[in-house]
């Protein structure tokens, strides 16, 4: 039986890597009683994903994770078992089943909505000077690719973007071969604006996005909600 899990994870774990959030995540099933499914073979694991690892230095709104069990439970069963076996700053939003034949959570994933919280004293121009750049055609910045890091324009990988008086929420590809990070559109910036260094930033990923069979974009967590 599969089941997704939205959670939390809060500003004071922003710099917990996604391998020990993996590893808490374990312990914590592992304590809540739920009947996990492991693969076969000779080191079985714990059938368990992530829609998308978290950047250290992040925080997460509305975090995705796919788990399997070996029982039919419901999920507000699995919320109820699972949230008290969790530390404090990881909570569980809400649960839901999974379609057998369904994709996994990662391939789903289209964008991600983040909120970028400047902490510079002239954080007000800075998000003045972000819409500028915002406006272009041209927004370089350095991918790292397996054959090593190759300049690209970002432009096109960035689907949204609106702001705030010190801070803007920004949706970014997440699509294979036009994928984008913040720290690469603050790299932008600073490459723009002729910067010595990026900003000093609080990044929050608020949510995930897919594509509907139209193409269009919806909340992730909103369209496996809908369909479970």
């Amino acid at each position: 039986m599969r089941m997704f899990v939205v959670f939390e994870k809060r500003e004071r774990l922003r710099h917990i890597g996604h391998l020990d959030i993996l590893r808490t995540m374990q312990r914590a099933l592992r304590r809540s009683g739920l009947p996990i499914a492991y693969s076969k073979g000779f080191n079985p694991h714990m059938l368990i994903g992530f829609a998308s690892a978290l950047s250290v230095g992040a925080s997460g709104e509305n975090e995705l994770m796919e788990i399997e069990l070996t029982e039919d439970f419901s999920p507000e069963e699995v919320c109820q078992k699972l949230a008290p076996a969790l530390p404090e700053d990881i909570s569980v939003r809400k649960a839901g089943k999974l379609d057998e034949k369904s994709p996994s959570l990662m391939a789903m994933v289209a964008a991600a909505v983040w909120r970028i919280s400047f902490l510079e004293e002239n954080a007000v121009d800075i998000v003045k000077q972000m819409t500028v750049l915002l406006s272009s055609d041209t927004i370089m910045a350095v991918r790292k690719t397996k054959s090593g890091e190759k300049e690209v324009n970002i432009k096109n990988a960035i689907y949204d973007f609106h702001a705030e008086e010190e801070s803007c929420t920004v949706m970014l590809s997440q699509e294979e071969g036009i994928t984008c990070k913040p720290s690469m559109l603050l790299q932008g910036y600073a490459k723009t604006f002729d910067l010595p260094e990026i900003p000093r930033v609080k990044l929050t990923r608020l949510y995930l996005m897919t594509r509907t069979p139209s193409g269009a974009l919806e909340r992730l967590d909103s369209a496996l909600c809908a369909n479970s």
